[in-house]
């Protein structure tokens, strides 16, 4: 058939999550955001009730993020939309880069003052003369080389991988970014003087924003990366003694002073130091748990990899692991990173978790439907102008930053004034699943996650999370691996190979099918199930204020149908609230039929993988 061939083609699917087309919303709200006027910086917030964009001091964090998000999205979807604002975003990020490959911060002008302040609170005026080295340009730059095959792209991202490694302060077997924190902006050098200082960070909470992990972990992830991309071991031996750096007990909760006054009560057990837990910023422990597992991954460091197991394990405590919700969506991004690269270095399987994380938060963070806004607006006896619907269409596929549990972009006491915090920063991870939910190659097939998904091997119809069906439309694979979800029972799934019975064989969670020919079409199924999931939680930032005048602990009631929430039951009332804040989220009646609705689908099979 020639819709197994081509690279473009329409098919017939189940109408079910759709990495791609969210793929798509994301390109459209990436260019979407950013400031024309002003370099064509990014946006870091963008306004939905009112549209528009808001800044802080932070943009140059968003810029490269911002650009590798483009490159992959691009990559699965084909799309071509806004590739001249893309080209700015671009040519600024190459208008700041430094003799020494270095990016360094835009210049504060009469019209950009939010560059003078915000999270980081700058000190100094000329902030054009500073790097904060731990941002993703390595990432970005690499994206763009594996994409375009152009090697500028990667001559300047060795350049900065050499740079950092010659700027870093060395000490025995570790080396460390000097914390800088009397500029405001940590971990920045500034041009043609260097580190402000030689301080070392004493714990997770040293520095401004009060997280190490999350700095060091953006920069050892990167160079632990370059060295993936490029066989460089200079970047592998510079993430290496950063990893060691950020290993020692001061960062952790199992610091060594603290073993006596840890230790169980009337129970002298061993009680091994350091352990990978911590205590402060969860999305800062989430990237620097994940910055040391792709170190780990790629110095082949089993004993790492076990510490990063733990953490893992350890963050999955907090918040709804079931749904991906951890409080603030950028923990969201580096879980499923975390998830993935761990699984696949194997040391656990926590395919169930990713698939939770995307069809759940993922799915109900980002925002696509422009109705939903304008509806809340005109309730408000404030319908939005013509200018304000046209912005709000240009800011769809924007993340909520903290979404909550049952409701979405913020439980906000005054809805119109709903903010999302935005996209480059937090949905690489939409590209993670995409990349991992299929591999391919030597003429195997081999299916991670039950979602829909195209390939050059063979496509993947998933029926979920209406019915239990998977069906595989093979093109040139002939041996195919399809895992089923953990919750299934082995003995209720069926397998046919063109309507023709197979007893499955199971080579652990996977399907084991062989001898396949091309045009064969495979199918699983099983029976789906149901169950409630009841979750008392209680964070830091507690939803609505009353909950600590009442000194109550919020228990809510989450409707799964396999690893799909379908529903989530919060009894508002119970605390006298007369209405939902917030615009709900979770609104998902139509997902509990039992038949999947069809679609007719444009296809893109992308013509490579940019290794992440």
């Amino acid at each position: 058939m020639s819709e197994c061939t081509e690279k473009r083609y329409e098919a017939q699917m189940p109408d079910t999550f759709d990495l791609v087309e969210r793929a798509k919303w994301i390109i459209n709200a990436a260019t979407g955001s950013v400031d024309m006027e002003n370099d064509c910086a990014p946006a870091h917030y963008v306004g939905l009730l009112n549209p528009g964009i808001g800044h802080h001091s932070g943009e140059m964090s968003d810029l490269p993020e911002y650009l590798e998000d483009l490159t992959r999205m691009r990559s699965i979807t084909g799309s071509e939309l806004n590739l001249d604002i893309e080209s700015r975003m671009l040519e600024t990020a190459l208008d700041i880069r430094g003799n020494d490959g270095l990016f360094y911060q835009l210049p504060i002008t009469p019209t950009t003052p939010w560059r003078a302040g915000g999270a980081t609170r700058t000190k100094i005026k000329n902030v054009e003369d500073m790097a904060q080295v731990s941002l993703t340009f390595i990432a970005a730059l690499s994206a763009r080389y594996q994409a375009t095959g152009d090697g500028r792209f990667a001559e300047m991202a060795q350049q900065y991988a050499d740079t950092i490694a010659k700027i870093l302060v060395q000490q025995d077997d570790y080396a460390y970014l000097p914390l800088t924190d009397d500029t405001g902006i940590e971990f920045s050098w500034r041009r043609n003087v260097g580190w402000s200082t030689q301080e070392e960070p004493r714990s997770e909470f040293s520095g401004t924003e009060g997280t190490v992990l999350a700095y060091y972990g953006y920069m050892i992830r990167q160079l632990a990366h370059w060295h993936t991309v490029s066989g460089d071991e200079k970047s592998l031996e510079t993430a290496g003694k950063l990893a060691t750096f950020l290993r020692k007990p001061r960062f952790w909760l199992g610091r060594i002073e603290s073993w006596e006054e840890d230790r169980w009560v009337g129970h002298p057990c061993p009680y091994r130091m350091p352990a990978a837990h911590f205590r402060g910023h969860i999305a800062g422990g989430h990237m620097g748990l994940r910055g040391m597992t792709e170190y780990a991954v790629a110095a082949d460091d089993q004993v790492l990899l076990e510490f990063c197991r733990q953490g893992y394990e350890w963050l999955r405590n907090f918040g709804f692991a079931s749904l991906g919700w951890y409080g603030e969506n950028l923990c969201l991004r580096d879980a499923v990173a975390t998830a993935i690269k761990l699984t696949e270095a194997g040391v656990g399987d926590y395919w169930d978790d990713v698939e939770r994380y995307a069809v759940n938060e993922m799915a109900e963070s980002q925002t696509i439907d422009p109705e939903v806004f304008k509806k809340v607006r005109a309730q408000s006896g404030n319908p939005m102008t013509e200018d304000e619907e046209q912005m709000l269409l240009r800011l769809m596929g924007a993340n909520g930053s903290g979404t909550w549990a049952n409701w979405s972009y913020g439980p906000q006491p005054d809805p119109t004034n709903v903010e999302a915090s935005y996209c480059g920063v937090y949905m690489q991870n939409f590209y993670f699943v995409y990349d991992a939910a299929l591999r391919e190659g030597n003429g195997v097939v081999q299916v991670n996650l039950p979602l829909n998904r195209v390939s050059a091997s063979a496509d993947l119809h998933s029926y979920l999370p209406y019915e239990g069906k998977l069906v595989l439309k093979n093109k040139t694979a002939k041996k195919a691996l399809i895992r089923v979800p953990g919750w299934v029972t082995k003995r209720d799934v069926k397998c046919s190979v063109n309507g023709s019975p197979q007893q499955p064989f199971w080579a652990g969670q996977y399907v084991l099918i062989d001898d396949l020919k091309p045009g064969d079409s495979v199918n699983i199924e099983f029976p789906m199930k149901e169950w409630t999931e009841h979750v008392t939680w209680r964070g830091f930032h507690d939803p609505v204020p009353v909950f600590e005048e009442m000194n109550w602990v919020p228990r809510y009631h989450l409707q799964f149908k396999g690893n799909t929430c379908v529903g989530i039951d919060f009894n508002w009332k119970e605390i006298g609230a007369t209405r939902v804040p917030g615009i709900p989220g979770y609104q998902r009646e139509h997902m509990k039929a039992n038949k999947a609705p069809m679609k007719r689908a444009q296809c893109y099979v992308p013509e490579k993988r940019i290794v992440w």
